[in-house]
This record gives C-alpha cells, structure tokens and sequence, in this order.
C-alpha cells in the first residue's frame, strides 16, 4: 500500500497515484490542522473528477481523526481510466464550503488486462 502525504492549500504538481485498475492500493492523507486552527468543527468532504470529467462525491462529510488528518483510500472506481484524476477536498463548516483544496493525481496504465 502506497500513502500520499499532503498539506491542506500545499500547492503540488500532478502526484503518481498508482496503475489502473488498483482498489484501496493508494490512501490520500491530507494533514489539515490549519483548517482546524480556524473552524475546529469543520467537516470534510472529498469528491472525484475522472479523466474523462466525471465528478461524484466519494467521501461523505467526515471529521478529521485525532491526529488532524483526513484519509481516504482510492477505490477500483476511481483508477480505470488511466490520466489526472483530480480529488477536491472540502472544508465545510456551519453547511458551507469554508475552503476547498484540489490533489492532482496522475493515474498510469496497468499492463496488466481482465480475462
């Protein structure tokens, strides 16, 4: 299992996020104490843009765990198609969306095909 470390607003290029086809091989970890800081009740969302632009939200509001981090892992669902598959991640506090922070991954193309 592969973990990616991030920043909540931390400006990153494109991260490898893993092959094609992989589910819960990759889990996101977005350290977000510096929301918290400000708006220590916020909830946090996560939604998903596919390579080919389809957006769904894939993480329900949640609060973050005891150490200040949100995690999420990667299903199936979100690395068929091999490209940039954008995660926004979404602060929202008192119903709405305080801060939001986009995580480009880059998918590759697995070698490997289903029978």
């Amino acid at each position: 299992m592969r973990e990616i470390n991030v920043v909540f607003g931390e400006l990153l290029p494109p991260i490898p996020g893993g092959l094609t086809g992989e589910h819960e091989a990759t889990v996101l970890s977005v350290d977000v104490h510096g929301v918290l800081d400000v708006w220590p009740d916020t909830l946090f969302s996560i939604h998903a843009q596919l390579p080919n632009e389809i957006v769904f939200e894939v993480m329900m509001p949640a609060m973050a765990d005891e150490n200040g981090v949100v995690r999420y892992a990667l299903v199936g669902a979100l690395t068929e198609l091999p490209g940039i598959l954008r995660l926004m991640v979404h602060a929202e506090c008192e119903g709405k969306i305080a801060k939001a922070y986009a995580i480009d991954l880059m998918i590759a193309d697995s070698i490997y095909e289903e029978a």
